[in-house]
């Protein structure tokens, strides 16, 4: 399943299908057709020029998709470079850069 082009305003991004506002980041809900994705899923962090991932002890897990195409199961609260894609339960999104 394909989350599609989401737009992300702030250098914190809590997602998932009804992530809790947080302090200071963005709260952006993924559409999931799936019904994998938890509340309060992931986030992402814009660390000196790249997006880092972390799950938030989600359900379902998060997979971040390395540059060669093999895919990383995170532990629970772990976190992770993301290069361009990464799966949220069985929700695929893709880090595109604005404008691009």
């Amino acid at each position: 399943a394909d989350g599609g082009v989401l737009p992300v305003t702030d250098d914190i991004v809590v997602l998932g299908r009804k992530p809790i506002e947080g302090a200071g980041a963005q709260s952006l809900s993924v559409p999931d057709t799936t019904r994998t994705l938890s509340k309060t899923h992931a986030k992402l962090e814009l660390l000196q020029g790249r997006w880092i991932v972390t799950d938030l002890n989600s359900t379902n897990g998060v997979i971040v998709v390395r540059a060669d195409g093999t895919e990383d199961l995170l532990d629970e609260g772990a976190s992770a470079e993301v290069l361009d894609r990464f799966v949220l339960g069985k929700v695929e999104l893709r880090l595109v850069k604005a404008g691009a």
